[in-house]
């Protein structure tokens, strides 16, 4: 016969309440260390110590009687210490406001330099298209004089204006998070984002260079719109 039989064979020959006195009080301690947040390493080691002890009596207990009240007692208990030993993680509430205001903040922080080296050259490009194209002698060549007309005196105020703010706004960033989501698709290519932002800076670029040839400022007509000319 095992161990564990014999343990069993030896409550059943006993009395569940005297052995119930003599090892609720350990229960009570595993019950103490499951509730708490936090535990030092020797509470830590005695949770497991008494988790397994606790374990061995349960099944002691249910082979004698399994329906008992001590029995759900004690299943209850190990339940709490078994999720504090596999770590069952906070609560939505507090892993999302541990994410903004601490794993975010990290993150934004390690990259400070990149982001800072990224939107360094984004700017050199954009405002090198401006200039080339604001100063370039055979501009006509690329864009014919009419369409630039029509583009900073019409096109560029009546993108801001053809909608309702409303419906304005939900394209922007319905565009917005599409093309963010791709960036996060082909992010693992290295590539896809870094073209994304190049193509950006250059359209940028040479609406600005068209604007100023067509002596209108970049910010002409978009003072007035909560979204700014940068959508």
């Amino acid at each position: 016969m095992s161990t564990l039989r014999r343990m069993h064979a030896s409550l059943a020959a006993m009395d569940i309440d005297a052995f119930l006195r003599v090892h609720h009080s350990s229960w009570d301690r595993l019950a103490a260390l499951a509730r708490r947040h936090r535990l030092t390493a020797e509470e830590a080691d005695e949770l497991l110590m008494l988790y397994r002890r606790a374990s061995v009596h349960l099944s002691m207990v249910q082979a004698s009687e399994p329906d008992s009240p001590a029995a759900a007692e004690l299943s209850a208990i190990l339940g709490r210490a078994r999720a504090h030993l596999t770590g069952s993680g906070p609560p939505p509430v507090a892993a999302a406001a541990y994410f903004v205001t601490q794993s975010l903040l990290t993150a934004l922080y390690r990259l400070r330099w990149l982001t800072l080296a990224v939107t360094a050259v984004w700017l050199a490009v954009a405002v090198t298209l401006g200039v080339w194209t604001a100063t370039h002698p055979q501009l006509d060549l690329l864009q014919p004089l009419e369409q630039r007309q029509a583009y900073a005196q019409d096109e560029f105020v009546n993108y801001y204006y053809e909608h309702p703010n409303s419906a304005f706004a939900s394209q922007v960033w319905t565009n917005n998070a599409w093309i963010a989501v791709q960036c996060v698709a082909f992010g693992v290519t290295g590539i896809y984002p870094a073209f994304v932002l190049m193509v950006n800076a250059v359209g940028v670029g040479m609406a600005g260079g068209v604007m100023h040839e067509q002596g209108l400022p970049p910010t002409s007509g978009c003072t007035s719109f909560p979204m700014g000319c940068w959508s």
